[in-house]
Order: C-alpha cells, then structure tokens, then sequence
C-alpha cells in the first residue's frame, strides 16, 4: 500500500489472503484486549484509504477509515474474520500481536475443575446391519438407559 504522493492503487486493485496477511505483518496491530485490530497505510497515502477499504470490504469484511490513515476493524467477529483471512501467527510474530491470539490462556479454577462430574466410559459400539449412513442401535437399548446406567 506504500505508494509515493500523487499515485494511486492500480484500477482493479483487490486484496486477496496472502496480500492481507502481508499488509497486517508489516503495518497491522491488535488492541491489547484482541476485539479491535488496525490496518495502517503510509503516512501520505490518505488518498487510497477508500480503495484499500473497497478491496477489504470486498473480502466480507468491515472495517471504517481511521485516522493516520488506516482502516479499523472492530469487534471480536470482525476480528476472527480478519484472522481466518490472514490465517495462523507467523512463529517469528509475539503472542499477542496477531488477530486472535490470545495472551494469557483462560484457566479454570481449582475448585470448578474439582466438582466437575467424572464421566461414566461408554459401552463400545455393536457392529450392525444398518443402512449405510445410519446408527447401530444396540439390541437392549432403551431410551434414558445411557443416563440412568446399569
């Protein structure tokens, strides 16, 4: 998108994955909280943030002009969008600077994790005669039977 003063994109510019994903990794940032992301242009290439938004919102994205200029995407669908479009964070990228990431992984505390129920092992299946495309039912199944157990 870096483009000298009195140039613009080419006619028919459009954006595809791999061109998103090299924009986002040398001018993209996420806000610190993952539901926000911004997409830089230069600093005197304000006359192309309409077509750099076109391209994007072509890609079943939205995003609004923002100042610097630069497009902003908010709201986490939007960002997981953006992140399904540029695909996975590079391994040389921090956690956290990429759409998505998530910076401290969610944990369950010690005592919901304690007073979860143990699930009961399930019964291996029977090997039936059924259409294709249908379940085997075993013979002695009755409904509620799997909850109720023996």
């Amino acid at each position: 998108m870096a483009a000298r003063r009195g140039q613009t994109p080419p006619a028919g510019f459009a954006l595809d994955g791999a061109r998103l994903r090299l924009w986002f990794a040398a001018a993209g940032s996420v806000d610190a909280e993952g539901d926000g992301a911004v997409l830089r242009l230069g600093a005197n290439d304000e006359h192309c943030s309409a077509v750099a938004l076109r391209a994007f919102t072509a890609l079943a994205c939205v995003a609004e002009l923002g100042r610097g200029p630069a497009l902003r995407i908010s709201g986490r669908r939007r960002v997981a969008r953006l992140r399904e479009l540029i695909g996975e964070r590079p391994s040389s990228a921090p956690l956290g600077a990429w759409p998505g990431d998530r910076t401290e992984p969610e944990s369950v505390p010690e005592d919901e994790e304690a007073a979860r129920p143990e699930r009961a092992p399930r019964a291996p299946r029977r090997p039936g005669p059924e259409a294709p495309g249908q379940l085997a039912v075993a013979a002695d199944w009755t409904p509620g039977s799997e909850l109720t157990g023996p």
